[in-house]
């Protein structure tokens, strides 16, 4: 038998822990769940936070996404590592990761932090350019992604892409 969860909004440490607390919840009812997911993203340490919890339970949950899989809610499907879907209309925004505030104060402060923090911020942004090159994202759209521009794909964009693996 099957449990189902809706979720459709933000990350941060609110939504994420109820989310996790729902699951947990439901995993003692059921064996398997599935978990319709929608988010425009968030904070991505928690972002990160609900992907490797959702890996830790792979084998009992179905991850599938739609309405808007953007930023950091794309990031929770892509490296989700168990059962995955989407539904008939969804759409995906992707795009470089934000700084954080932190990042912008050491910007400031004009020291070897903030040196450092520009080399990382490059390596992240050389492992997402990656990363959407793999799934087939075309150059058009790396192009803009590149600039630092938000790309909105849709259902015949999405089509093209390898993202269910």
């Amino acid at each position: 038998m099957k449990g189902s969860i809706v979720f459709d909004g933000d990350m941060d440490i609110e939504t994420v822990s109820k989310l996790i607390n729902e699951i947990d919840s439901k995993l003692k009812e059921y064996e398997q769940i599935r978990l319709f997911f929608s988010s425009g993203g968030g904070e991505c340490k928690y972002a990160d936070i609900l992907t490797n919890y959702l890996i830790e339970h792979k084998d009992k949950i179905e991850l599938i996404g739609f309405g808007t899989l953007g930023s950091s809610g794309f990031d929770v499907f892509d490296y989700y590592l168990g059962k995955k879907s989407l539904s008939n209309f969804v759409i995906l925004m992707l795009h470089l990761t934000d700084v954080s505030q932190s990042y912008v104060d050491s910007k400031i402060l004009n020291s070897q932090y903030s040196k450092d923090m520009d080399e990382d911020m490059k390596n992240i942004h050389r492992v997402n350019i990656d990363r959407y090159k793999q799934i087939g994202v075309s150059k058009k759209h790396l192009k803009r992604i590149k600039k630092g521009e938000d790309v909105w794909l849709f259902p015949q964009d999405i089509a093209k892409l390898d993202i269910l693996k």
